[in-house]
């Protein structure tokens, strides 16, 4: 068993124990369009935040929808468009999000993000702390 594989089943056994991977919309789940171009949407841990490119990496992913990512991760892009949402639910500006998710990166600072889908990165309409 490759290390990849070792990983993956890990995220696999982790999500069975603590969400549930039913059809209910939690867990893994794959999207059905790996073309691009389509709306997608990620969850995963917050990595490689770059607040002056206005990109970080979703990595690992936990959910999918609307793209096949290729390996366990996505790229995503952000722009002046693009509204950010601390955990509590309130708006706030790109740069305190990015400041947020820097001096947190962990396990545990997981993100959401929601817009269209081309050439592996998500171009996000919305980012959610989660």
């Amino acid at each position: 068993m490759t290390v990849r594989s070792r990983y993956r089943l890990v995220l696999l056994l982790a999500c069975l124990s603590l969400v549930g991977c039913g059809g209910s919309g939690g867990g893994i789940q794959s999207g059905s369009s790996g073309a691009g171009g389509g709306p997608a949407d990620a969850k995963g841990q917050v990595t490689k935040p770059n607040k002056a490119a206005g990109t970080f990496t979703i990595q690992p992913l936990v959910e999918w929808h609307g793209f096949v990512p290729q390996g366990d991760s996505v790229d995503v892009t952000t722009g002046a468009a693009t509204r950010f949402w601390d955990r509590g639910g309130n708006e706030v500006t790109a740069s305190a999000w990015f400041d947020y998710v820097s001096m947190n990166l962990s396990p545990s600072t997981a993100a959401r993000a929601q817009g269209a889908y081309a050439n592996g990165v998500i171009a996000a309409e919305e980012v959610r702390l989660e």
